[in-house]
């Protein structure tokens, strides 16, 4: 009865998938001019009452740690993505290269900024491009990333036992509900636990990446901060993700940080500052990198 109703589900998120792919086809004109005009009121209030939380205060950047960001933090965590992805495909049976997954996840990347889960889809259909199923792709792209939730909430949990019991248990308790819900489902796909331990400690030195990331962004503003405090703030990068209305959790993960640093004792206007000068340097990047691949991509047809 369980495995049938694993099947049902298994189908239905395919399906899901393709009516998505159809929705966006017919109105993905207006979708972006209403994602995006929303995404940019949300950022603009946000970044607007943070400047105002200062009192005239003179914002002053340090360079070093926004090279360190830029330079280091951000790159890993478009490697750490890249061999999930693979470990991704591996579980579909796939074989994806170093870098097609590389460009697959900076491709992935720049669609977030599409105001539906164009991320998702656009992992979904490089892995239907090297033969797997639309089911599985579908699948496995919502498992994986139902893993990376989890795996985040369950990190914040951790490090917030001894600062924060309660709402550790709180984040423990999501964690758990949602890991049991994806190693069910990875297990219904009869995919091999090995490679689901694999993706799971990628994810977790994803997570310990973007926690430094988050550290550096503040020290950046002069504003510094402990581990502990930047690990439930991952959270915030994982909602913003998910929250695919806004392009690419414009305003969301920002908000969403401000709204969670005075759990943990910090100022909600530089935490939303300090999120968005995260959101500049993963642009930054994200630029130089798809400049790179499209003038890699020129010379090879010449």
């Amino acid at each position: 009865m369980m495995r049938e109703q694993g099947h049902t589900i298994y189908l239905r998120a395919g399906e899901l998938v393709e009516k998505a792919r159809e929705f966006w086809g017919v109105h993905k004109r207006r979708i972006r001019q209403l994602g995006l005009a929303l995404a940019i009121v949300v950022f603009g209030l946000g970044l607007y009452w943070s400047v105002l939380q200062l009192n005239g205060q003179a914002i002053e950047l340090d360079i070093l740690p926004c090279l360190l960001l830029i330079a280091v933090f951000q790159p890993l965590g478009f490697v750490f993505n890249a061999v999930s992805f693979r470990i991704t495909a591996q579980m579909g049976g796939a074989n994806v290269g170093w870098l097609s997954a590389l460009r697959t996840i900076i491709y992935a990347q720049a669609a977030n900024f599409l105001p539906i889960p164009a991320g998702l889809l656009t992992r979904v259909a490089v892995l239907r491009m090297n033969g797997v199923s639309i089911q599985t792709a579908s699948s496995l792209t919502v498992l994986t990333t139902g893993l990376w939730g989890a795996l985040a909430f369950g990190f914040a949990a951790i490090f917030l036992l001894e600062r924060q019991f309660e709402l550790a248990i709180l984040a423990g308790a999501i964690s758990m509900i949602g890991l049991v819900i994806c190693f069910a489902g990875f297990a219904i796909m009869k995919v091999r636990m090995r490679l689901v331990g694999l993706i799971a400690f990628m994810r977790v030195l994803a997570l310990i990446q973007q926690t430094f990331g988050i550290l550096a962004a503040f020290y950046a503003l002069g504003a510094p901060i402990s581990f502990t405090q930047g690990t439930l703030l991952v959270i915030s990068t994982f909602v913003g993700t998910a929250i695919s209305i806004f392009p690419g959790g414009l305003g969301i993960r920002e908000g969403t940080t401000a709204l969670l640093a005075p759990l943990v004792g910090l100022d909600p206007a530089t935490a939303f500052l300090s999120a968005a000068l995260a959101r500049f340097s993963e642009l930054v990047l994200l630029a130089f990198a798809a400049g790179l691949i499209y003038m890699t991509a020129s010379r090879g047809h010449q």
